[in-house]
C-alpha cells in the first residue's frame, strides 16, 4: 500500500485536512505514480510524497487558501486569486517545505 511510503507525521496531517474521498483519491494518484515509475525501472518515494501531498489543501476554503498563499509569499498571479482553489498545490508545497523540511526537488518530481 502506497501510504506506507509516507512518513507517519505527514500522513496524520494530510488525513486531518481532507475528506475521506479526497484521501482515497490522493492514495490512488500516488499508487498510479509508483506504477508509472516502476514501468520505467524507477522506485522513488519522492514521487509518492509529491503525489500524496499535492491535494492536502484542496478541501480548504478559498479565503483561507488566499491567506495561506500570502503568508507563504506565493506570487500573486491573477488566476490564483480569481480561482483560489488553484492555490492548493503551491500552498501544499510551501507548507511541506516549512513544516517538514521537504525540499523543492520533491515537488518537481
Amino acid at each position: 500500500m502506497v501510504v506506507k511510503a509516507v512518513p507517519k507525521e505527514i500522513f496524520k496531517v494530510v488525513k486531518s485536512l481532507v475528506t475521506e474521498d479526497r484521501f482515497s483519491h490522493m492514495s490512488r494518484v500516488a499508487e498510479w505514480c509508483l506504477k508509472i515509475a516502476a514501468s520505467h525501472g524507477l522506485r522513488d518515494d519522492r514521487l509518492v510524497l509529491a503525489a500524496f501531498s499535492h491535494d492536502m489543501f484542496r478541501d480548504v476554503k478559498p479565503g483561507i487558501l488566499v491567506k495561506l498563499a500570502r503568508f507563504y509569499k506565493i506570487e500573486e498571479k491573477r488566476y490564483y486569486f480569481s480561482r483560489p482553489v488553484l492555490l492548493h498545490g503551491p500552498v501544499a508545497a510551501k507548507y511541506m517545505k516549512r513544516r517538514f523540511g521537504i525540499d523543492d526537488e520533491v515537488f518537481e518530481a
